[in-house]
């Protein structure tokens, strides 16, 4: 009899790694707090069970020690995941995620969804868009060069959509009325899904 073992897409991106390390840390610590309720629960189940002799005691909760007990847990829980995620996170857009990489090397591809299609585009020799020489590739395939920066543009023009590559660990909402931009890199030649996260 098999196991049902869940693994996330391999991952192919420069910066994919710093995406899947804050969700190890996440999920860890979510399973250590889970682990710690449930052990809690089961005690408090077992020893204040109705049993002959015992009496039912009301109590609000609202003693110093209860107080102290309850701020000392919130700020457990706080300084543990919230602090910890955010500097994580900020360190890894100020190192990678916003530092948009430039020059002559770099592909920028504009994307265009509609409604269960992707559209792109990509600029010609004057690396401009929506001139003559664009390069359109057919619909729902994008073709990128592997250990090359990809600066991707989106701007949809009837609903929100949501642009994901799950190989990359990279989403970006694509909202009317805005454009948006992200850049990634792949590091290995392959074929790969391109998704939406948004239900149309």
């Amino acid at each position: 009899m098999g196991y049902l073992v869940f693994r996330p897409p391999e991952d192919i991106s420069l910066n994919g790694y710093r995406i899947d390390k804050v969700n190890q840390y996440t999920d860890t610590i979510i399973t250590f707090y889970f682990g710690l309720v449930a052990a809690g629960l089961v005690y408090f189940i077992f020893k204040y069970r109705s049993r002959p002799g015992h009496k039912a005691v009301y109590d609000r909760g609202d003693t110093k020690k209860h107080i102290a007990i309850t701020t000392a847990v919130r700020l457990l829980v706080f300084l543990s995941i919230d602090v910890v995620i955010e500097t994580i996170s900020f360190k890894d857009l100020k190192e990678a995620f916003c530092k948009f990489p430039k020059g002559n090397e770099v592909i920028r591809i504009e994307v265009m969804p509609q409604k269960f299609a992707w559209n792109f585009r990509y600029p010609g020799l004057d690396r401009e868009f929506n001139t003559d020489d664009d390069i359109i590739p057919a619909q729902n395939q994008m073709h990128i060069s592997v250990n090359t920066p990809i600066v991707i543009q989106i701007a949809p023009w009837e609903l929100i959509h949501s642009f994901y590559l799950p190989n990359f660990r990279i989403k970006i909402d694509a909202t009317p009325g805005m454009t948006k931009t992200m850049w990634f890199q792949a590091v290995k030649v392959s074929n790969y899904e391109i998704a939406c996260a948004e239900l149309c």
